[in-house]
């Protein structure tokens, strides 16, 4: 499998399983009942702000680093308040994530990742 093949074959199953949840939706299986909130919406919004800032900073800071500094600051906007098994969670997370995924991208299909900082 190429650096090709990995996109096609993730976006066909977004379709598959958006075509999945819009048959529900029609046969009424799935009703969206909950209303939207103020929190929530603030909550997008700045997920969406944080990876803006992720994209902006990659080429500098590196694709493992901004990943690692992505994955806390998501976190936060998820949950403010840590407790020491939530944060060991977390930690572990946003220092596994980055390197399977420069496993899986950098090694394995062979995409040129920004090295920013770790190249100096």
């Amino acid at each position: 499998m190429g650096a090709i093949a990995f996109p096609f074959l993730v976006g066909l199953l977004i379709a598959g399983l958006s075509i999945v949840n819009f048959v529900r939706s029609l046969s009424g299986r799935e009703q969206f009942n909950d209303k939207l909130e103020l929190a929530g919406i603030l909550k997008s919004a700045a997920i969406a702000l944080v990876l803006v800032i992720f994209v902006l900073t990659s080429d500098f800071l590196g694709m493992i680093v901004a990943c690692a500094l992505l994955v806390l600051a998501v976190a936060w906007i998820i949950r403010p308040r840590w407790d020491k098994t939530f944060l060991m969670k977390i930690v572990a997370t946003a220092i596994l994530f980055p390197i399977i995924g420069y496993l899986m991208f950098g090694v394995y299909l062979n995409v040129p990742l920004p090295k920013g900082l770790l190249a100096l």
